[in-house]
């Protein structure tokens, strides 16, 4: 509380079927996010997982 955080939500990172990260978003106004936020959110980590897990490798 002493942050302020009323909203927050989180998607894994993946590869492989293992997690290796988190994306992290958060505000400070009540009900901020919503289930198409949510659904953004995950498609993104969906996306990004692979493509940051590549990268580290090289």
């Amino acid at each position: 509380m002493a942050m302020q955080i009323h909203s927050a939500m989180a998607a894994h990172l993946r590869f492989r079927g293992k997690i290796f990260g988190l994306i992290y978003l958060e505000r400070d106004r009540e009900g901020a996010f919503s289930k198409d936020d949510m659904e953004l959110l995950r498609a993104i980590a969906f996306i990004t997982g692979p493509i940051i897990e590549n990268a580290r490798l090289r």
